[in-house]
């Protein structure tokens, strides 16, 4: 059976502009982030939560016995970088950029 186009109805479904604002923020990309804890969070405490991040812990971890603090690196979004910073143990979130050399 071949399909027919009804009229008016062989055009190209385009959605309203708000509706792609929304797919884009939807579908942002994830950028690279330092977080650092505050000074004097456990090593467990930090470890566990970077387990609940969108890479499960798989990011490069910045850790030393002597400093009481911990650092992480992962991509996140926007949005997962202002919920990271809303947790009582998180000093700093900081999208990580590139220096082109000064230019």
């Amino acid at each position: 059976m071949a399909h027919q186009a009804l009229p008016g109805k062989d055009q190209e479904s385009r959605p309203h502009d708000s509706e792609t604002s929304k797919s884009a923020a939807n579908t942002e990309q994830s950028m690279p982030h330092m977080l650092t804890t505050k000074s004097g969070t456990s090593r467990a405490v930090f470890e566990d939560y970077i387990k609940t991040l969108p890479n499960q812990g798989t990011g490069h971890t910045i850790a030393y016995p002597h400093l009481p603090w911990q650092s992480y690196v992962t991509n996140l979004t926007s949005a997962q970088a202002q919920e990271v910073a809303t947790q009582s143990f998180i000093d700093h979130v900081g999208r990580i950029t590139e220096d082109n050399g000064g230019a």
